[in-house]
């Protein structure tokens, strides 16, 4: 028993000390690091015999954690052009969310198998770290990878811009409890626009404006996001401090990515957009990705819960009008393959034609018929305008 105590201790303190840096997984160049990894590490079990029991990572995947506590990091996967996968942590600016790459700011968020697609390339946010009395601040853009992340910024003795899952902003005079400081990175202002987190100190104080759900299927899977269940922990109750966003349900039919080729399943997104507006079953675009589905919007708090269903004839249309392309290929396939044939017979039958013809042509011997030889040069008589008297 006083084992066990002493365990627990050591895992409670260590989770402490790395409550304020970003863990990833790291690896590369190696099938296992392109396969799905666990969520989180799990540092052991207990066995019958009090000790703990590890549970040990590919040998060739490894665990980083951020430098000096720096929160500007991020976990990623890369797909390279030689098709490797590489997992690393890196500077949040240097990741630039695409069908290749996915980036993700939780403790060993990238252990998905490849980025999830469609990929999401317009959602940029500002991130930045400068001490309050700073004159100047270098800023950099990061682009978004799923649709639970908002831009966020906090400010006090550190100003803070960032991007958060599930971000709620929090008003200093409207919470006792908090204290704006350098160790407090409670969010301040969140925002669903492009680099909406830019802005001066002044938004911090803007509160809440609207709350919705936000959850990603491209990421966590379809359990809690398509059929919602609210008590799903990949669902998340998040706040927007701009008076311009609308929550939003977001339903993708399975597709072809136009980029790599791959084929996805069905997708649910559920999160907020900014000056939103409806859009009926068809080809629609969130996030920089264009895919066949509908978007919903809702301006009330928490309204984007409604389940979507697909309807059959939207489906069977997608179905039907698929088998008509497939059709009209192979028809013109057919087609042209026959014509190339005839085509084919017909240069065929004329070549034969004109051997037949060539083989009954007399050539001009290069030997001298004997009795009737020939000279290469001309004689007076083949020439009689030389051979006559001046």
């Amino acid at each position: 028993m006083f084992i066990r105590i002493i365990v627990l201790c050591v895992i409670i303190t260590h989770n402490v000390q790395l409550s304020e840096s970003l863990i990833c997984y790291s690896c590369s160049n190696e099938h296992e690091c392109s396969q799905r990894l666990p969520p989180v590490v799990i540092l052991g079990s207990w066995n019958p015999n009090g000790l703990i029991t590890p549970t040990p990572l590919p040998a060739s995947v490894r665990t980083v954690q951020a430098e000096n506590n720096d929160n500007l990091f991020s976990c990623s996967i890369k797909i390279t052009p030689n098709g490797w996968t590489l997992r690393a942590i890196i500077p949040s600016y240097e990741c630039q969310s695409s069908s290749y790459e996915f980036c993700c700011n939780e403790n060993y968020c990238n252990h998905l198998p490849a980025p999830p697609l469609p990929a999401l390339t317009s959602l940029k946010c500002t991130v930045s770290k400068c001490p309050n009395s700073s004159v100047t601040c270098i800023q950099h853009r990061v682009a978004l990878s799923s649709a639970t992340e908002s831009c966020s910024a906090t400010f006090g003795e550190v100003n803070y811009r960032y991007y958060t899952k599930g971000c709620q902003p929090t008003i200093p005079h409207t919470n006792p409890a908090f204290q704006v400081s350098l160790y407090n990175r409670q969010p301040m202002f969140c925002c669903n626009s492009p680099e909406c987190n830019t802005g001066p100190e002044a938004n911090a104080f803007k509160g809440i404006s609207i709350q919705c759900y936000t959850c990603d299927s491209r990421v966590t899977g379809l359990e809690g996001c398509m059929l919602f269940n609210e008590s799903s922990p990949d669902v998340y109750k998040a706040a927007s401090s701009s008076r311009d966003e609308s929550c939003a349900t977001i339903i993708g039919l399975s597709g072809q990515d136009s980029v790599t080729g791959t084929t996805y399943p069905d997708f649910a997104m559920r999160t907020f957009i900014s000056k939103c507006v409806d859009r009926d079953w068809g080809t629609v675009s969130y996030g920089g990705a264009t895919f066949r589905g509908r978007i919903k919007c809702c301006t009330s708090d928490l309204c984007n819960k409604e389940n979507i269903d697909i309807p059959k004839r939207f489906r069977n249309a997608l179905k039907g009008g698929f088998f008509i392309i497939s059709g009209l290929l192979i028809a013109i396939g057919i087609v042209g393959g026959i014509i190339y044939l005839s085509c084919w017979r017909k240069r065929k039958a004329k070549h034969d034609s004109c051997v037949t013809n060539e083989s009954g042509i007399r050539l001009l011997p290069s030997e001298p018929t004997p009795g009737t030889g020939w000279s290469q040069r001309g004689t007076a008589t083949d020439y009689p305008e030389r051979s006559a008297a001046p």
